[in-house]
């Protein structure tokens, strides 16, 4: 299995909890998958890279960022349009895609889906594409 990681550098902070989590999951996985990371500016580059990362042969996608609830219509706009293209790549690549980007109103909900107050969301998306995978691979 061969899987990327990508990272949005827009809020950094937050973003490499995520991948701190993302990473360990894939390092104790049982058939140890090759991973390596790559960095975009923001969410809104993640589904180009994805799908640079299909067409290089990679088998599955962890995406990583964190959207903040502004003043404006920018967020709902950046992770809709995120979302919708990230979706239409797995699909149309037949390659799973782990969807860990957050989309939230404050900064400390973002803290405590990061691994720091809670759950890391990282570790769900990485678990998501490693499922898909081997959901994949049992349908022969």
């Amino acid at each position: 299995m061969k899987i990327a990681i990508i990272k949005s550098a827009f809020n950094a902070t937050l973003v490499n909890f995520l991948a701190e989590g993302a990473e360990r999951t894939l390092e104790n996985y049982p058939e140890e998958p090759e991973f390596e990371t790559f960095l975009v500016p923001g969410a809104l580059e993640l589904p180009l890279m994805c799908k640079w990362l299909f067409e290089k042969g990679y088998d599955g996608v962890v995406v990583l960022g964190v959207v903040i609830r502004g003043d404006t219509l920018h967020f709902e706009l950046v992770v809709n349009n995120a979302h919708e293209q990230l979706a239409r790549l797995s699909v149309d690549y037949g390659k799973p895609v782990g969807f860990g980007i957050l989309a939230c109103d404050t900064t400390e909900q973002a803290f405590a889906r990061c691994g720091i107050k809670g759950g890391n969301k990282g570790e769900e998306a990485a678990r998501a594409v490693l499922a898909m995978l081997h959901s994949k691979e049992k349908l022969g």
